[in-house]
């Protein structure tokens, strides 16, 4: 391979590292947020769902994720019971998503960690090619 040709396959892979770094740390900031703030992650319907005793039980299964309305077991509970059962699944919810934001900085951190072994590489790479060209 010409000296040239190799010093651009490696300034190519300094150049998609380098954007992979951009949005890993997007992903990884978006995941912090997630982490600290759970609530502000969730998806909206289910923030919807956990506000008030009626959306939680006319969203159909209490207890359960999905659930056509007609399976719906018993009659709606006292409202202590209710609203204890409805603070309990959106504690759930909130660790569940904290949970998955931690995996996934773990995740952004392995990329990362892998994109710089491949920058730091043919950055070296390309530095060597362009000293030898000289």
């Amino acid at each position: 391979m010409k000296k040239n040709m190799l010093e651009i396959y490696a300034l190519a892979v300094c150049f998609v590292a380098a954007s992979g770094f951009v949005v890993t740390l997007a992903i990884a900031l978006y995941n912090t947020l997630a982490l600290a703030r759970p609530d502000f992650a969730i998806p909206a319907w289910q923030y919807t769902l956990h506000q008030d005793n009626d959306a939680f039980w006319n969203h159909g299964c209490v207890g359960r994720n999905f659930c056509a309305p007609e399976e719906r077991r018993g009659q709606r509970p006292p409202e202590p019971e209710l609203t204890r059962q409805r603070e309990e699944a959106y504690a759930r919810v909130l660790a569940s998503e904290g949970r998955e934001a931690s995996q996934n900085l773990v995740k952004c951190l392995a990329v990362f960690l892998a994109m710089a072994g491949a920058f730091a590489l043919h950055w070296r790479l390309a530095k060597r090619v362009r000293e030898t060209a000289n």
